[in-house]
């Protein structure tokens, strides 16, 4: 049976704003140890699946049909909050989330384009059909720490992000690469710039 990895659908974050968040991560990086096993760097996720290797091809080309004509829009950043992590493993049950939201308006319209994204790769199946453990919410995952320590952590990022915008030019889909040790990176395997 082929191994099935995780593909990505997301908007790219201008310069300036990725930027921003990653010094926020950094900040928290000095002093709180990343939980996740993957690159955490700032993405913002439209669509994700999980499908095997022989099928990028297709996936990519239905949201390039889907997405291709789309015209630039304006992504309006929110506030932070918590979230804690949702799984049946004990060890992964004890961490959280810092969260970076967005505003009404920009949820809506990822919302609107998750379902869009969803009703095009729908029949794009893999044999074991992993579905993802979360439902779909807009946000950005600033970092993943021990439950202990976010309530610490999250006071570093009382940084203001509201009204904080940017216009989204550019869609990409990434897809995981797992290295010798399990850490997964996502590479870019197509991108959709906006009009």
């Amino acid at each position: 049976m082929a191994e099935e990895l995780s593909y990505a659908f997301n908007v790219v974050l201008d310069r300036e704003v990725s930027q921003r968040i990653k010094l926020i991560q950094q900040k928290l990086r000095a002093r709180f140890s990343e939980q996740r096993n993957y690159d955490p760097s700032p993405h913002l996720s439209i669509h994700q699946k999980h499908l095997e290797l022989s099928k990028s091809d297709e996936f990519v080309g239905a949201l390039v049909d889907e997405f291709q004509n789309e015209s630039i829009w304006k992504l309006e950043f929110n506030y932070f909050s918590i979230a804690d992590s949702i799984s049946d493993s004990p060890s992964e049950s004890l961490n959280s989330y810092i969260f970076l939201n967005l505003d009404t308006q920009s949820k809506q319209i990822l919302f609107d384009l998750n379902s869009r994204a969803i009703d095009v790769t729908r029949n794009i199946t893999s044999e074991l059909g992993t579905a993802s453990k979360y439902p779909y919410e807009p946000h950005i995952s600033i970092l993943k720490v021990k439950r202990e320590e976010v309530a610490e952590a999250f006071k570093i990022v009382l940084e203001n992000f509201l009204e904080v915008k940017m216009e989204v030019t550019k869609y990409e889909i990434t897809r995981q690469q797992r290295d010798p040790n399990g850490f997964s990176i996502f590479p870019v395997i197509g991108e959709i710039n906006l009009k």
